[in-house]
């Protein structure tokens, strides 16, 4: 399984960030009736889309807090390596 390391991470949790806060503007819009000029959406309910794009954000935010666990872990293995190296160094000093 390939896992995203500490620039994937961030990168990952940037465009998370990203798509929670558009959809949720979007969502706004939408169930406030001030969608404007986003398009034909055909016979659907402004609510109902809303809605969705509630979900969305939802699933979005999900990912986000992933991205954002995934980065803590890299983070902490990272600084394990270096003090597990900080150690055996001071180990062969003392010989």
């Amino acid at each position: 399984m390939l896992k995203p390391g500490k620039k994937g991470s961030i990168f990952c949790i940037l465009i998370s960030i990203w798509g929670v806060v558009m959809l949720l503007i979007l969502g706004i819009l939408f169930q406030t009736g001030h969608q404007g000029n986003i398009g034909h959406y055909g016979d659907n309910d402004p609510k109902d889309l809303a809605r969705d794009l509630f979900i969305a954000a939802a699933i979005y935010f999900v990912f986000l807090l992933g991205c954002g666990f995934r980065y803590r872990h890299v983070v902490k293995k990272e600084q394990n390596l270096e003090l597990e190296r900080v150690i055996n160094e001071k180990e062969f000093d003392l010989d």
